[in-house]
């Protein structure tokens, strides 16, 4: 527009009506625009024809709008996630501390299931004999250079008294070789002055058992059972059955006692020797033992059985 002069200079109000003229002309010629596109699109709709100008601004807007949405969506998901990442923290350290619980709640179940178990097995074994054993704890394994024994935590108060027999679910643990009032203690097979009569393999042959003692040395030494005075032609053989015989009047025939591990001459060479392995655990796993009634025939002679009972 074409600026006029006042008196050797500008005219400000002349410059500002010319600019308000031009923008009254460009939006009366928009709305002009706006009103033939309005009416061109209503007579497209009505005859069921697509708006070429509306399907070119959707087109052309398609792109802006995904930008958009994923630009939202990733926003939206990386302030969700700061909020579930502090979850899954939280989560985890609760899903830690019910681990740990679980794990002592098995740990207890599984001491209290082996308890049940040996609980169980010493019922079931006295269920089947009459008359019935007792229970009896062990509170103290006193193994030494002199002797190997046991001590009970029942006594002459719960009707223990001496030569009576002791052994677990499995066999033959020893015998009762002195009763105080609340406690009693046992003398194991595998004690070098216990001996016992047995049978091997039914009564293929016949023998003494009794406690050895290996190794000089204090700290070296151990305890085994030997199966002595056999034939030297007798039958037995490795993995037989070694059971009591009853002989001596002690021990009760027929309570299981272990099995033949090695057969060997003696020094004389008119004999047979044989190692035993026991049927009875290792007095340090034992926890109850069952104590055997006192036997009707119990013998006061010096026999293999109960010579060792009068031991000072």
């Amino acid at each position: 527009m074409r600026r006029r002069r006042l008196g050797g200079g500008w005219n400000p109000g002349v410059e500002r009506r010319g600019f308000r003229i031009a923008r009254g002309t460009v939006v009366g010629g928009l709305i002009v625009v706006g009103i033939g596109v309005g009416v061109v699109h209503n007579r497209l709709q009505a005859s069921g024809k697509a708006d070429p100008v509306l399907s070119t601004a959707q087109a052309v807007s398609v792109p802006a709008q995904v930008v958009a949405a994923r630009a939202t969506q990733g926003v939206s998901s990386r302030w969700q996630g700061l909020f579930r990442g502090q979850e899954l923290e939280n989560e985890n350290e609760r899903l830690k501390a019910e681990l740990a619980t679980l794990k002592l709640e098995v740990e207890r179940r599984a001491a209290v299931d082996a308890e049940n178990q040996r609980l169980r097995e010493a019922l079931d074994f006295t269920a089947s004999k009459n008359p019935r054993p007792q229970v009896a704890e062990v509170i103290a394994w006193l193994p030494t250079s002199l002797e190997q024994t046991l001590t009970l935590a029942v006594g002459a108060r719960h009707g223990v008294r001496r030569d009576q027999v002791v052994r677990t679910p499995d066999g033959l643990l020893g015998k009762i070789v002195d009763s105080g009032p609340f406690s009693a203690k046992v003398r194991l097979l595998t004690d070098p002055d216990c001996s016992v009569g047995v049978t091997v393999a039914g009564g293929k042959a016949f023998g003494i058992l009794r406690g050895v003692e290996e190794g000089r040395e204090r700290l070296n030494r151990r305890y085994a059972l030997e199966l002595i005075h056999l034939e030297i032609d007798a039958p037995v053989k490795v993995g037989d059955r070694v059971d009591t015989s009853g002989q001596g009047g002690v021990f009760p025939p027929g309570i299981p006692v272990g099995t033949i591990e090695s057969v060997h001459e003696d020094t004389t060479h008119l004999l047979k020797v044989a190692r035993v392995k026991p049927f009875a655990p290792m007095p340090g796993m034992v926890r109850e033992v069952l104590v055997l009634p006192p036997s009707p025939s119990l013998a006061s002679s010096d026999t293999p059985d109960s010579a060792e009972s009068r031991r000072p």
